[in-house]
């Protein structure tokens, strides 16, 4: 077995989607993490970009020189097993439609925001919600294809919530109202007079979304009150 940070390119392989194919990680992982961005993409009508992925040993250390506490000892990162992945696209923003999308459909390709790099405690080091580590075990979705460029895209749906950040009106497939955003906000609206009201004040601001998957109002649900807790 290669030392961490030490492994041969015969035991890597690069993401294969064209934001993403300069990256590595063991082929397993890289296969899960591009069927993964495929999905992403056709949901969001945007593609994943990738920050970060395999460490060479020699980048651990520069890392560990420029971030001091808040990167991990040279040697122990997962990054430097080809299993751990750094992601933009707004999944790097906690409490955002991209990052509830990856919370609910991540684990089903192996990808897990550890919960070291969930729950606030400084001892376990820096709260990184862009932070995703692969688990085979945990992958579903390895008989699926990776997918590939149609000659014709089908249609897709608009960014969740576009680059600006600033709050949404969302809606459940069962009719129900929620303002997502700003930030990580999620505030659930109870009746038509507050959602005039959000609008007449400017507190929402563009379409309502609609909400393909009720698994991403419910993690919103938990992880506002997680965070009430938690203050």
């Amino acid at each position: 077995m290669a030392l961490n940070g030490q492994f041969p390119s015969t035991m890597l392989a690069y993401l294969g989607w064209p934001e993403a194919d300069h990256l590595r990680l063991v082929p397993a992982a890289a296969a899960s993490l591009t069927r993964l961005a495929a999905k992403f993409e056709r949901d969001h009508g945007k593609p994943l970009y990738v920050t970060d992925a395999y460490r060479t040993l020699a980048s651990q250390v520069s890392l560990k020189i420029s971030k001091s506490k808040f990167a991990a000892t040279p040697g122990t990162s997962n990054h430097g097993l080809g299993l751990a992945t750094d992601l933009a696209s707004r999944i790097n923003v906690e409490g955002s439609l991209e990052h509830l999308w990856m919370e609910v459909h991540g684990p089903t390709f192996g990808w897990i925001n550890p919960a070291w790099a969930t729950n606030y405690d400084p001892r376990d080091g820096q709260h990184e919600p862009w932070h995703w580590e692969y688990h085979a075990g945990l992958d579903r979705s390895t008989d699926a294809p990776i997918a590939q460029a149609a000659p014709t895209p089908a249609p897709t749906p608009p960014a969740l919530i576009p680059e600006d950040d600033m709050a949404r009106l969302v809606k459940h497939p069962n009719g129900s109202l929620a303002i997502a955003g700003p930030g990580a906000e999620f505030t659930i609206l109870s009746t038509m007079t507050q959602v005039d009201t959000a609008r007449g004040l400017g507190q929402v601001t563009g379409p309502t979304i609609e909400l393909a998957d009720p698994l991403m109002w419910d993690t919103a649900v938990t992880n506002a009150a997680r965070r009430r807790d938690q203050n």
